[in-house]
C-alpha cells in the first residue's frame, strides 16, 4: 500500500506515537513559535525557560486564535493541555539556552537509510536511541531466525560454555516477551542481560537529550517493533520513494490526497483549475507516474466525486471504453 508520507502510514503501520514525539513535539512548537516572537525585541533570555517565556506579555499573532483568547497570554492557553503541562514540566527549569538546543525531528526516526549509505560516506539521519533499538531488535531477530554467527558477532554476550547458551535462549525470550513493556524497560534490560550493552556514546546521547529520551522511553515497545518491521521491509506499507523500480502484477491507484496540501489530484486531472498551482500539480504529477508504471498487467485509478473536467480528462488519458462510474452498493 503505498501511501503519500510517513505521517499517513505511522497509524496503520502501528507506530502513531512515536511519530508524534519526533514529528509534532509541543515543546519545541512552543519554543520556535517565542523565538520568532522576540527575535528584534529586548528580552532577558538569561535563567530558566519558564523564566523567560513567562517574563513577557506574549499574546497571540493569529487574527483567529486572538479571537479566541482575547487578552490571554501564549502560554496560558498553552499550559491548560494536560498533555502539554506534562512535558512542560520536563522542561522549565532548564536553562533557557539549553532549551533553544533541543532539536529533533521524523527524519531522526524514520530516515530509510541505516548506519550509512551503500558507499559508507553518508551517516544515516536516525539517532543514536533509535539506532540502539535497531540494533536490539536485530540481535532478536537474528537469533530466533537461527543466524547465530552473525547473532555473535553483534551481541555483548560472550558465548563460551554450554551454559551460556541456555541462558542467551533465556535472555532471548524474555527480551521477545517484552513487547508490551516501555521502550526504557527493554534498553534497560538488554544492557543488564548483557545481549545490547548501552555504551558511552549511548548514554551519552541520553544525559545530552534527556527530554527526547524521556518521552521515547515512556513509548510501548511494540510500537518500535512496528516501525522496524515497516522501515526494514517487513510491512506491505510504503510510500512512493520505497517503490522505484517495482513491478506488480495489479495496482489499484486511490486518488486522494489524505488532506496532505502538497499534492492534489483535480489539479492533475483539471490543470486549467483556476486554483492550479504548478509546484504542487508537479508533485502530484510525479507521484501519479509512479504509481501507473508499476502495473504489469492491471491498472485501476478511483476518483471520488470528480467533476467533469476531470472526467473528460480521464477519457482521453485512459479510452472513454475504460471510464466506469461506481455505483453505491
Amino acid at each position: 500500500e503505498l501511501r503519500l508520507t510517513h505521517n499517513l502510514i505511522a497509524t496503520s503501520a502501528g507506530f502513531p506515537t512515536l511519530m508524534e514525539i519526533y514529528d509534532k513535539d509541543p515543546i519545541l512548537k512552543l519554543r520556535k513559535e517565542f523565538c520568532n516572537y522576540i527575535k528584534g525585541k529586548e528580552v532577558d533570555v538569561n535563567g530558566s525557560f519558564d523564566k523567560v517565556v513567562q517574563s513577557i506579555e506574549w499574546k497571540f499573532s493569529d487574527r483567529v486564535k486572538i479571537k479566541e483568547n482575547r487578552g490571554r497570554k501564549q502560554i496560558e492557553v498553552f499550559l491548560e493541555d494536560p498533555n502539554n503541562k506534562k512535558l512542560y514540566d520536563l522542561v522549565k527549569d532548564k536553562d533557557f539556552s539549553e532549551v533553544k538546543k533541543i532539536y529533533f525531528d521524523k527524519d531522526n526516526l524514520i530516515s530509510d537509510k541505516k548506519e550509512v549509505d551503500e558507499l559508507g560516506s553518508t551517516p544515516s539521519k536516525r539517532d543514536r536511541i533509535i539506532r540502539h533499538l535497531f540494533k536490539i531488535q536485530s540481535i532478536v531477530k537474528m537469533y530466533n531466525e537461527k543466524n547465530y554467527n552473525e547473532f555473535i558477532h553483534r551481541t555483548s554476550f560472550k558465548v563460551r560454555t554450554i551454559d551460556d547458551k541456555r541462558q542467551i535462549q533465556e535472555k532471548i525470550n524474555c527480551l521477545s516477551s517484552m513487547s508490551n513493556k516501555t521502550i526504557g524497560d527493554v534498553i534497560n534490560y538488554a544492557d543488564k542481560s548483557g545481549l545490547c550493552l548501552k555504551d558511552d556514546s549511548i548514554n551519552d546521547f541520553i544525559r545530552e537529550n534527556d527530554y527526547l529520551y524521556e518521552r521515547v522511553s515512556m513509548v510501548n515497545y511494540s510500537e518500535f517493533i512496528n516501525l522496524y518491521n515497516y522501515l526494514e521491509g517487513f510491512s506491505p506499507l510504503a510510500t512512493q520513494h520505497k517503490i522505484k523500480g517495482e513491478e506488480f502484477k495489479n495496482v489499484l491507484v486511490i486518488m486522494d490526497n489524505g488532506k496532505w496540501n502538497d499534492y492534489n489530484f483535480e489539479y492533475l486531472l483539471d490543470p486549467k483549475n483556476k486554483k492550479c498551482n504548478d509546484s504542487v500539480l508537479r508533485r502530484t504529477t510525479k507521484l501519479f507516474y509512479v504509481c501507473c508504471t508499476r502495473a504489469m498487467e492491471n491498472l485501476v485509478v478511483c476518483c471520488e466525486n470528480p467533476s467533469d473536467p476531470m472526467v473528460k480528462t480521464a477519457e482521453v488519458w485512459f479510452g472513454k471504453d475504460n471510464c466506469f462510474k461506481i455505483e453505491e452498493i
